[in-house]
């Protein structure tokens, strides 16, 4: 059901419309792959500009602590359930994909797009709320912080990680001064910590959080959420798989089907390089997505016979060696 795709680099010396053994392909230019990319992944072309290299979409980041730090939202974001980093009041992380626009990986940062950035940074930033006899409760990402202003963006930096975060305001194009303005409005009744380093009540709450053997695939991932943040309720969830060859699950009933998200992660054109879809590990409901030695399982949507005869075609076409691209 599943064939085993790999993506994978051009061959090096290639002529132009040569690639992946030898095989004569059309020509795709650099702009109709940025329109390609972001037809499936919902942002505009201009957010995606800075990630061609070489006719190649680039989507995942190189540093170490870049990726781990969108392994860490993406799994936020999609908890199952409470997470220890909700916030106070209001919103937990999970529900604060309601306010996603759309997401675009950038070589040194990740960018999303809210319809209200100030109230989404609120939530984010670790912050406390005095109980009675002294006590508090604290929520938010641990070690984040507000690193600057700018028109229409609040930009993030993880200290513990390194990796980067722009918000953007998708209120219209609103100051730098009037984007503080709106965040304090939204910060009435709890203390938010937006400078400094991390406390000793923080440091605690961010070993809540350990790195899994899958970061590398949850952050590529987080750079192509929006393959499965389709429609208005969300249901994507990260939690653990009852799979004896992968502990992790991603899995989702509302959107594109599985066949069509694992597509997409071993294409061409958003595909993960590197990734693989195995057949002899998956089936027609869900698949085995592998990368660097670690595996997650693909839950979603039954799949539909239109997908089916689709995935089949594909695959002919595209089961590529380590050699292509």
């Amino acid at each position: 059901m599943f064939a085993h795709i790999t993506v994978c680099e051009p061959s090096v010396g290639a002529a132009p419309g040569v690639t992946w053994r030898g095989v004569i392909v059309p020509h795709v230019n650099d702009r109709a792959r940025l329109r390609e990319c972001a037809r499936i992944l919902g942002a505009p072309i201009t957010a995606y500009v800075p990630c061609r290299s070489g006719g190649r979409m680039v989507l995942d980041a190189a540093a170490p602590g870049q990726r781990a730090f969108q392994a860490l939202l993406f799994a936020g974001f999609n908890s199952e359930g409470d997470h220890p980093w909700d916030g106070v009041r209001g919103r937990s992380m999970r529900e604060l994909r309601l306010y996603v626009n759309w997401v675009a990986p950038q070589p040194d940062r990740l960018v999303i797009e809210c319809t209200h950035a100030p109230r989404v940074v609120a939530h984010l930033l670790p912050h406390t709320q005095p109980l009675a006899a002294g006590a508090t409760i604290m929520g938010g990402i641990p070690g984040l912080r507000i690193t600057g202003y700018r028109k229409a963006v609040v930009e993030l930096t993880h200290l513990p990680t390194g990796g980067r975060l722009d918000l953007r305001h998708g209120g219209g194009a609103t100051s730098a001064y009037a984007l503080r303005a709106i965040f304090a409005s939204e910060t009435d009744g709890t203390e938010h910590i937006t400078t400094g380093d991390m406390g000793v009540d923080e440091s605690a709450m961010y070993a809540r959080w350990s790195p899994r053997r899958e970061s590398a695939i949850l952050s590529a991932l987080m750079a192509r959420a929006t393959l499965f943040w389709t429609g208005f309720r969300h249901d994507t969830t990260v939690a653990h798989s009852k799979r004896s060859d992968c502990a992790t699950r991603i899995s989702w009933r509302r959107g594109r089907s599985t066949v069509e998200v694992a597509r997409h992660l071993t294409d061409h054109v958003v595909g993960i390089p590197g990734a693989r879809i195995d057949d002899s590990r998956s089936h027609e409901d869900s698949c085995v997505l592998t990368l660097e030695r670690a595996s997650v399982e693909l839950d979603g949507p039954h799949i539909r016979s239109a997908d089916r005869a689709g995935w089949h075609a594909t695959s002919a076409t595209s089961n590529l060696g380590s050699d292509g691209h």
